[in-house]
């Protein structure tokens, strides 16, 4: 099952008595696409995933409902910065989605957008696994 888009709580989906049998929740997260990230500094935007995100995953992982899937991700945020923010940046992303119960899955492996590109990524050791 995938999240829902928009103002919704993903916690709705675990009233719908599922079960955790064979069942997955696939969340995607972006600091992207939304007005309150461009103007927050790396920093914020970092403190946001740990605050905000690891908070909820957490909420849900130890919920009696579906595993967790973080499905989609990049290491791109509202505001951009440097070489060291982007290497922050995906460092907090890896430590907060990977206590996703069920794994998480990168945006695509190759993608001519840089930050969008896993392969780029590790390469430039911008992610490091």
């Amino acid at each position: 099952m995938s999240q829902v888009i928009g103002p919704g709580d993903p916690a709705d989906i675990y009233k719908a008595n599922t079960g955790k049998s064979k069942v997955v929740l696939d969340m995607h997260y972006y600091n992207l696409y939304d007005n309150s990230f461009e103007n927050m500094s790396t920093q914020e935007n970092i403190d946001f995933l740990y605050r905000n995100r690891k908070f909820q995953m957490d909420s849900l992982n130890a919920a009696d409902g579906p595993l967790l899937f973080i499905g989609e991700w990049v290491n791109e945020f509202g505001r951009g910065g440097s070489t060291e923010d982007y290497r922050n940046f995906g460092r907090a992303q890896l430590d907060v989605y990977g206590s996703a119960s069920f794994g998480w899955a990168y945006w695509s492996f190759k993608n001519v957008n840089n930050h969008w590109s896993f392969q780029w990524n590790i390469n430039q050791n911008y992610l490091r696994l």
